[in-house]
């Protein structure tokens, strides 16, 4: 199956085949090389949603939460039966959505993200601060600086992104630094 994807310097379209997954191509107009890494998913066919099944005999297992549609899997904490509607596969696990919480907060479930520490976010924070309060910028400077380097370096949230805005934060840090280090110096210097 093959894909198509656009020169990112001049939009040409190039012809990219998905084996190997991962390459480097030139461009025809432009002449510039640029790397590829396709997404795993691109040739996989995409799979319908199941759908729960009525119950067929008198007899057989219901699931829990709709009792006329047949049971698939049971929970694997609390052990209700679950139809394909209600079974929340996760990591290999089969969870009921009663137990999802639970699971999360017993730490069962690590892998899902409950919160972030994004640097920019606490970079940015430090510089409004420090240009609200003039004193705070000779502390909140250099660690806005650290934070904002720790982006700069590849630390990101999980859109990723924010190298423009770790620059920004980076010079305003400094002239932040530069202008609350020279009104001190001279509060307590200059006499």
């Amino acid at each position: 199956m093959a894909s198509e994807l656009s020169c990112l310097k001049c939009g040409h379209r190039m012809p990219v085949d998905p084996d190997p997954p991962e390459a480097v191509l030139r461009c025809r107009a432009c002449e510039i090389e640029q790397s590829y890494r396709l997404f795993p998913a691109l040739g996989r066919k995409i799979q319908p949603g199941r759908q729960a099944e009525s119950i067929v005999s008198e007899g057989e297992g219901s699931c829990f939460f709709h009792p006329k549609k047949r049971a698939q899997i049971p929970c694997d904490l609390c052990g209700r039966f679950l139809c394909a509607l209600c079974d929340l596969e996760l990591a290999g696990r089969h969870l009921c959505t009663n137990c999802l919480p639970t699971a999360q907060k017993e730490g069962g479930l690590t892998f899902l993200d409950r919160q972030r520490f994004i640097p920019i976010s606490a970079a940015t924070l430090l510089v409004v601060a420090g240009l609200l309060i003039l004193p705070l910028a000779i502390l909140a400077a250099p660690v806005a600086i650290y934070f904002a380097s720790r982006t700069l370096r590849g630390e990101t949230g999980l859109t990723g992104g924010g190298r423009w805005q770790a620059s920004v934060v980076i010079v305003l840090a400094l002239g932040e630094f530069a202008g609350s280090s020279f009104l001190v110096f001279n509060a307590f210097f200059a006499r």
